[in-house]
C-alpha cells in the first residue's frame, strides 16, 4: 500500500494566522525581497560594467577553426579593422585592389599609412608592391584613395595571386594591422560558406588524411646550376640546388591541410620494366588553398610524395543579389586532383619540409 502523509503546514496545534498578521508578514517579505533584488541588480550592474570594461580594454581576434585546421586548413577570419577588401582583374590584365578601413573609436583613416603585399601562396611569401624606383608603395589615408592598381601582367592564369593590406599609424608604427588575404573572384554567399564548412568537417573528421601542400614557384631567380639561358630550360635531371623547381628557393612554405585519397591500386606487370610503375591516384580536398598543377603533395602518415598533374573544381554559382548587383564568378567548393606518385630518387624527395614549415 502507498504511504500517505497528512502534513499540516502550520503545525499540529498552531492555528492559522490572522489577516493582520498575514498582511504584515507579506509586507515584510515584500520589503526584504525588494531590498534583495535591488542589491542583486546593483551587484549585477557592477559586474557587468567591470566585465565590459575588461573586454574593451583587451580586444582579441579569434581565428577560424577550419582554416587553422588546414594550414590547416582553412584561411583566418577578416579582422574587424578591414571590413572589405576586393581584387579585380582589369581589362589590361592588371590587378586592381580596393579596401575599406575602420579604425578604433577616436581615430580616423587619415591617421594611417597603407601598404599592399602580394604572394602566390596564401600564408607565406608576401612581398610589398614596389614603384618604378623600387620603393615600397605607401598610400596616405588622408590623401587616398584606398585603392591601387598593381601593374602585373599575368601570363599563367592557373596561378592565384593573394593580396593583403598592411596599415600602421602615423607617428606610432607599432600600432599596425593586417587584413585577411583576398584574391580575384572571392565572392561568397551564405550557402557557399555552409558548403565550405561541410567540406572541412568531411575531411577533418571522417575520411581525410593529413598532408603537406608545397606550392611550386613560377617566378624568381633562376637556378645557377641547372638553368640554361640559351635553351630556357633545365639541363640537369637531378639538381641539388633547386630540387627540380628551376628557381633558387623554388618552393613556398608547407601548408598543412586534410585531403581524401582514393584507394592505392597496385599490380604486377612484367611488360613495364622500363616504364614508370608508379601509378596515378585521385584525391579530393576543399577550396583552401587553391591548388595548381606541379604543386607537391606530401602524405604525413607515410611521407609519400606526389606531384599534381590535373586539377578539377566543383563550383557553385554566385547568384545575383539585385537588378544592380548581377551574378558573378562561381565559387569553388572543392578540388578534385589527379596525382602522380614520385620515385624516391626524384628531386622532390630532397625538399627539406622542416625548413618550409611556417
Amino acid at each position: 500500500m502507498p504511504l500517505i502523509l497528512d502534513i499540516d503546514l502550520w503545525g499540529p496545534t498552531q492555528a492559522s494566522p490572522s489577516a493582520s498578521e498575514s498582511s504584515s508578514t507579506s509586507e515584510s517579505i515584500s520589503q526584504s525581497a525588494s531590498q534583495s533584488a535591488s542589491q542583486s541588480a546593483s551587484k549585477s550592474s557592477s559586474i557587468s560594467q567591470s566585465a565590459s570594461q575588461s573586454k574593451s580594454a583587451s580586444p582579441s581576434y579569434s581565428s577560424s577553426a577550419s582554416e587553422s585546421a588546414s594550414e590547416s586548413a582553412s584561411p583566418s577570419p577578416e579582422p574587424p579593422t578591414f571590413p572589405e577588401i576586393e581584387v579585380i582583374k582589369t581589362e589590361r590584365n592588371d590587378h586592381f585592389i580596393e579596401w575599406t578601413f575602420e579604425p578604433y573609436d577616436g581615430e580616423t583613416v587619415d591617421d594611417y599609412i597603407f601598404r599592399i603585399y602580394y604572394s602566390l601562396a596564401p600564408i607565406c611569401g608576401y612581398e610589398p608592391i614596389l614603384d618604378i624606383n623600387d620603393n615600397i608603395v605607401e598610400i596616405d589615408g588622408a590623401i587616398g584613395p584606398l585603392a591601387y592598381e598593381h601593374i602585373l601582367k599575368q601570363y599563367d592564369f592557373n596561378q592565384m595571386w593573394y593580396y593583403k593590406i598592411y596599415a600602421y599609424k602615423k607617428g606610432d608604427p607599432g600600432r599596425d594591422f593586417w587584413s585577411a588575404y583576398a584574391y580575384i573572384g572571392n565572392y561568397a554567399l551564405g550557402f557557399h560558406m555552409v558548403m565550405h564548412q561541410a567540406e572541412n568537417i568531411l575531411y577533418d573528421i571522417f575520411y581525410g588524411e593529413p598532408i603537406y601542400l608545397i606550392k611550386k614557384k613560377g617566378t624568381g631567380v633562376r637556378c645557377t646550376n641547372c638553368w640554361s639561358e640559351e635553351r630556357q630550360q633545365r639541363t640537369l635531371t637531378h639538381c641539388t640546388v633547386c630540387d627540380g623547381s628551376g628557381f633558387i628557393n623554388g618552393y613556398y612554405c608547407a601548408i598543412a591541410i586534410q585531403m581524401a585519397f582514393d584507394s592505392d591500386d597496385r599490380k604486377s606487370d612484367s611488360q613495364r620494366n622500363f616504364e614508370d610503375v608508379y601509378n596515378s591516384i585521385r584525391a579530393r580536398t576543399s577550396n583552401y588553398p587553391i591548388i595548381r598543377p606541379k604543386d607537391i603533395i606530401v602524405n604525413k602518415d607515410e611521407y609519400k610524395r606526389y606531384v599534381v598533374l590535373f586539377v578539377e573544381t566543383t563550383k557553385l554559382p554566385k547568384h545575383a543579389e539585385s537588378g544592380i548587383i548581377l551574378s558573378k564568378q562561381n565559387y569553388i567548393v572543392s578540388q578534385l586532383l589527379t596525382l602522380q606518385e614520385l620515385n624516391p630518387d626524384d628531386n622532390e624527395y630532397n625538399i627539406d619540409i622542416a625548413a618550409l614549415l611556417p
